[in-house]
């Protein structure tokens, strides 16, 4: 019986590892394409003070500002562990 329970026990585990990596490349997708777009600005040469880019998914934020600077780094980490690191896993 101790033998069946272990089977049973590795194959559950098997299955909750096959389930987590099935959600993981589910969530891909999503976020690649999220993180991808951060990267996006539009310029607009006509705007008060000179020419000014924002980003493109949302144009409140000027990427050249301090705020968009300070997520680059937390962007481009996540970039390598979702585009990059996730296929590789």
């Amino acid at each position: 019986m101790d033998q069946a329970e272990g089977e049973l026990n590795r194959a559950s585990g098997q299955t909750f590892v096959y389930l987590v990596l099935f959600v993981t490349f589910l969530v891909l997708a999503g976020n690649s394409t999220v993180l991808l777009h951060y990267f996006r600005c539009e310029s607009f040469p006509d705007a008060p003070g000179g020419t000014r880019r924002f980003l493109v998914v949302d144009y409140s934020l000027d990427c050249d500002s301090r705020r968009y600077k300070a997520y680059v780094t937390f962007v481009v980490a996540m970039i390598g562990v979702y585009p990059i690191g996730i296929p590789l896993m």
